[in-house]
């Protein structure tokens, strides 16, 4: 069954973002790109979105939640350390009255940070 064409749509504006930047950081870096290679890195990052789009459900859920929070982001990117340090000075530069450094729990005994 194919998707709806909202969808589609979306779909089709994110390759485009990808292109975009592929080949601008291209230009910037003055190497050669092939469209080929970025349409299939395209679809790599669309992979991902999926399997981070049901991390985060799944992390939510187990909140008992119904909103997903910046905590469940940092969860995803727990085991990636760079990814994780990245995310946690974009969410305090955008918000500094909060402190999301390792906050969440490693353990049902450990306690937040």
């Amino acid at each position: 069954m194919a998707d709806p064409p909202a969808r589609d749509s979306d779909v089709e504006a994110f390759r485009y973002a990808v292109f975009k930047l592929f080949y601008q950081q291209a230009q910037e870096d003055k190497v050669q790109v092939d469209k080929e290679t970025v349409f299939v890195l395209s679809e790599l990052l669309l992979g991902y979105i999926d399997i981070f789009a049901g991390d985060l459900e799944a992390f939510c859920r187990h909140g008992k939640r119904t909103t997903i929070t910046a905590e469940d982001v940092l969860l995803c990117c727990r085991r990636n350390d760079f990814l994780k340090g990245k995310m946690e000075k974009f969410l305090k530069k955008s918000d500094p009255s909060t402190s999301h450094n390792s906050s969440y729990k490693k353990g049902k005994n450990s306690k937040s940070v």
